[in-house]
């Protein structure tokens, strides 16, 4: 779920987007990592850069809410408020196995991904909310 923040969206429904997420998970484990950014790049990455570890195409799905992390099972959800707010990521991905406690954001641009650096940050691990 996308949130808009211009002047074309309602207030209450931003308001309402952002409960609904909040209420949808629960946080279950509250961690600090290293935070950085990858692209689909194949010297960032392989031959196959928009194929995940687990198989996930991220480039036809386009979307910024994939995560690669050594750490986590694939498919956990988390979020990274300091960093992204209430969006939504979920682990597709893997990253060198030296890195075994950070987390590698996958971007759609190239450039904003380098700007990005090397970030810490925490990261709420969830669970949906039934």
């Amino acid at each position: 779920m996308a949130l808009a923040a211009d002047d074309s969206v309602p207030e209450q429904t931003l308001i309402a987007e952002i409960i609904e997420v909040k209420l949808q998970y629960k946080v279950i484990a509250v961690s600090t990592h290293n935070v950085t950014a990858y692209t689909s790049d194949v010297a960032q990455c392989d031959e196959s850069p928009c194929i995940t570890a687990n198989g996930f195409n991220v480039c036809a799905h386009g979307e910024e809410d994939v995560i690669a992390a050594n750490f986590l099972k694939f498919g956990t959800k988390v979020r990274i408020p300091e960093l992204f707010g209430d969006r939504v990521f979920t682990v597709q991905d893997r990253m060198n196995r030296r890195f075994t406690t950070w987390v590698d954001v996958w971007m759609k641009d190239y450039n904003q991904a380098v700007h990005f650096g090397v970030q810490k940050a925490q990261i709420e691990v969830l669970v949906d909310n039934v």
